[in-house]
C-alpha cells in the first residue's frame, strides 16, 4: 500500500535491540503514516506475573520466572500498556505491565481487550478456508464469482487464493483520503462498501507479485457474507469463536467489545505529542474499528490470541490440506502464506502467526510447531525508535524457548 497509518510514538525498546539484534520489518498495519516522535515516555514497572496453569515441575517454574524477567525487559519505556501470554505443553503464563488508561490510571489486567489490527486477517483466512473445506469456495476460482456485482471495485481477475495471499493486485483503499475521513468523525460507523469506495485502481497483474493490501480482506469479509448468507460477525462467532471457547475475541461492528478495554496512545493529529485516543468503549474508536472491519476490527486479550494461534496452527480449525495452504509461502521470499506470516527462526525453527497495527495499538503472535509453544504480545501503543516490528517484541519471549535454554533468560 502507499503509506500505512501506523503512527510510531510511544514505546522505546533499546534494551530489546541490544539483546535480540536483527533488522525488523514494519508491522502489518491498517493505517500507516510517517513516524513522528513525542516526549520520552515514562518508565513503568511490570505488574506481577500470573500463571494461569500452575507449573508442574521445577523446570516449568523456571520458565515462568524467565517470562517474568523478559517482560521486565520489554517495558523499558512505555506510555500505555503491554499484555503478554505464552502457552506451552507443561505451563502457561500471562502478565501485564503499565496502564489500561493513562488518563485515569486504570490498571491493566489479563482480561483487558486490545485492538489487534491485522491479526484479524488470520480469522478471516481461516473462515474462507473452512468454506473451502466445505466445498463452498474454491481457492483457484475468481473472487468475483462469490461477490456482489455492484461493489464498484476493480477485482482485477484475482482468485480467492491471490486475495488471501496479497497477490491480487487489487488497489488499496486505506489511503490518505480514507484515513482523513476516518479520524474526522471518530464516532462514525463505517460499512465495508463505504470503505471500498476509496479503493484505487489495480496495482499490477494478478498473481505477478506480492503487495500487502487491506482491501483484499474487506473483500474476503463480503465474500463470507455472500456465501453464507449471514453477517460476518455472526459467522465468526458461530464457526470459530464459540467452538474454540474464545469468548473474549470480538469483531467490532454493531457494538463495542464487552471489555474491559485498553485506551490506545498515539499522535493522530501529528503534533508530536502523545495522547490517549478516547474510544467510548471501542478500540481504538468506533470509526477506526468499523473502517478496519474485516481487515483489522477484532478486539481481544493476549491469552485469547495465544489460544487462537495454538488452535489454528495446531490443526484444530482447518483440514490438513487447508492448513498447509495457509502456511505455505505464496511467493518465495515474501514470508506470507494465506493470512499468515511465516517466520524463519534460528535452529531451523519456523513460526506461524501475524502482526497487527492500528493507531494506538500494536500486536503480534506466533506459534512454533516444533516447540509446541505460542506467544502473543499486545500493546496499547505504537512503536518508535529502531524497533518497528512487534514480532521483535514477541521475540523476547520466544527466543529462549527456541534456544531451549534458560541461560538465555
Amino acid at each position: 500500500m502507499s503509506r500505512r497509518w501506523i503512527i510510531a510514538v510511544s514505546i522505546t525498546l533499546a534494551a530489546l535491540v541490544a539483546g535480540c539484534g536483527g533488522t525488523p520489518s514494519p508491522a502489518a498495519s491498517l493505517f500507516a503514516r510517517s513516524a513522528t516522535t513525542g516526549s520520552p515516555p515514562p518508565t513503568l514497572s511490570p505488574s506481577p506475573a500470573a500463571s494461569r496453569t500452575p507449573p508442574t515441575s521445577a523446570a516449568a517454574t523456571s520458565w515462568v520466572d524467565c517470562m517474568d524477567h523478559r517482560l521486565a525487559r520489554a517495558v523499558g519505556g512505555v506510555k500505555g500498556g503491554i499484555s503478554a501470554a505464552v502457552i506451552a505443553p507443561e505451563w502457561t503464563w500471562d502478565a501485564t505491565a503499565g496502564f489500561a488508561d493513562t488518563t485515569t490510571g486504570r490498571a491493566m489486567t489479563s482480561a483487558t481487550q486490545f485492538a489487534v489490527g491485522s491479526i484479524t486477517k488470520t480469522f478471516l483466512a481461516a473462515l474462507v478456508l473452512r468454506l473451502v473445506d466445505d466445498g463452498l469456495v474454491a481457492l483457484d476460482r475468481p473472487v468475483g464469482d462469490y461477490l456482489p456485482d455492484d461493489l464498484g471495485v476493480d477485482l482485477n481477475g484475482a482468485t480467492v487464493a491471490q486475495v488471501l495471499g496479497h497477490r491480487s493486485g487489487i488497489g488499496e483503499h486505506t489511503i490518505d483520503a480514507f484515513f482523513a475521513a476516518v479520524i474526522a468523525e471518530p464516532g462514525r460507523a463505517w460499512t465495508a462498501r463505504e470503505a471500498l469506495a476509496y479503493a484505487e485502481p489495480p496495482q499490477f497483474e494478478a498473481g505477478s507479485r506480492f503487495s500487502y493490501t487491506n482491501t483484499n480482506y474487506v473483500l474476503a469479509g463480503l465474500m463470507i457474507e455472500a456465501v453464507t448468507g449471514r453477517l460476518l460477525a455472526t459467522v465468526l462467532r458461530d464457526e470459530i469463536l464459540a467452538p474454540e471457547g474464545l469468548d473474549h475475541v470480538e469483531l467490532q461492528f454493531d457494538a463495542p467489545p464487552s471489555g474491559p478495554v485498553a485506551v490506545g496512545v498515539s499522535d493522530l493529529d501529528g503534533d508530536g505529542s502523545l495522547e490517549p485516543i478516547p474510544g467510548n468503549g471501542y478500540v481504538p474508536t468506533r470509526a477506526l474499528a468499523t473502517a478496519a472491519g474485516a481487515a483489522g476490527g477484532v478486539a481481544a486479550d493476549a491469552t485469547s490470541i495465544a489460544a487462537w494461534g495454538r488452535a489454528l496452527y495446531g490443526g484444530d480449525v482447518l483440514s490438513p490440506r487447508s492448513l498447509d495452504a495457509m502456511t505455505t509461502e505464496g511467493e518465495r521470499g515474501t514470508g506470507y502464506g494465506l493470512g499468515t506470516e511465516i517466520r524463519h527462526l534460528p535452529d531451523d525453527v519456523v513460526g506461524y502467526g501475524h502482526t497487527g497495527g492500528i493507531p494506538g495499538f500494536t500486536s503480534a503472535f506466533v506459534h512454533l510447531p516444533d516447540r509446541d509453544v505460542t506467544v502473543a504480545i499486545l500493546m496499547s501503543t505504537d512503536l518508535v525508535g529502531p524497533i518497528r516490528d512487534p514480532m521483535e517484541v514477541a521475540r523476547l519471549f520466544y527466543e529462549p524457548i527456541v534456544a531451549a535454554s534458560l541461560d538465555a533468560c
